[in-house]
């Protein structure tokens, strides 16, 4: 995105410039700019700039407007996999070997209702919180009953990736 934004910023100073240089008063330098882009160069150089623009513009509406469904939906399925570990460490779930252990299950379902209360239309509070999550992740995953189930491993990586 950041180099469309650039691209279109220097579009935009270039159109300016060559107008700007096509009326002063240094006779060579006027001379310069119209030998080298007529007029028909400059206008071709607007309507293109003004098509990309638009053409952004409405790409940035269409990303706006999905946000929220995107969010929903990716949220939805963080929650869904903090879910499925809190219930293999209940006993619940089948994922290899088994092991269960009340509190790491209590904590995943901890992590699934921080994960669920997270609110974009707060985005600084939700930015810390979802750090913070992804650094308790990072840090479960030493632990041997997490490190040594690979589907487990999965489900923290595939959350940590919805979550940025």
């Amino acid at each position: 995105v950041q180099p469309l934004l650039e691209c279109l910023r220097e579009c935009n100073i270039t159109i300016r410039w060559l107008l700007l240089h096509r009326n002063c008063r240094d006779k060579k330098l006027r001379d310069i700019v119209e030998a080298n882009h007529t007029t028909e160069d400059i206008l071709d150089l607007l309507l293109s700039t003004s098509k990309f623009e638009k053409e952004l513009k409405e790409l940035f509406t269409d990303l706006v407007a999905s946000k929220n469904t995107v969010w929903t939906k990716d949220k939805n399925e963080c929650v869904y996999f903090m879910e499925e570990i809190a219930e293999y460490f209940a006993g619940n779930r089948n994922m290899g070997k088994q092991y269960v252990d009340q509190n790491y299950s209590a904590w995943f379902k901890q992590i699934g209702e921080r994960i669920s209360n997270l609110n974009y239309k707060h985005s600084t509070v939700t930015g810390r919180t979802i750090k913070s999550i992804i650094q308790a992740l990072d840090d479960i995953e030493i632990y041997e009953p997490v490190e040594t189930n690979v589907q487990i491993k999965h489900f923290i990586q595939e959350t940590k990736k919805y979550l940025l």
